[in-house]
């Protein structure tokens, strides 16, 4: 099956030293089907002092969307073969 991903990206926030968060709406969708699933993933990463570890930190939360969005592209595509309903993915944060 071929799936569009779409992702809007409301927030990006650096905090040198406390945090890096990103804030984005996405979906994805089969393109041989009507059936959409929207979530919205919150991800705050701590970072440490330093530009450095800021962008460290903005990597690690990108990866963790990356990784939420592969997890509800799986979900769409097992909700599909199974008929079950469509639940977005918990967000998987890395310690501090």
């Amino acid at each position: 099956a071929v799936y569009r991903v779409s992702v809007n990206v409301q927030r990006f926030e650096s905090w040198p030293g406390s945090h890096a968060l990103i804030d984005a709406v996405w979906s994805v969708r089969a393109l041989d089907s009507q059936t959409v699933m929207t979530c919205r993933s919150v991800i705050d990463e701590p970072v440490g002092q330093g530009y450095d570890a800021l962008v460290e930190g903005h990597r690690d939360a990108v990866d963790n969307l990356a990784h939420s969005i592969a997890r509800g592209l799986r979900e769409l595509s097992d909700g599909r073969t199974k008929g079950a309903p469509l639940r977005c993915p918990v967000e998987a944060h890395s310690p501090g």
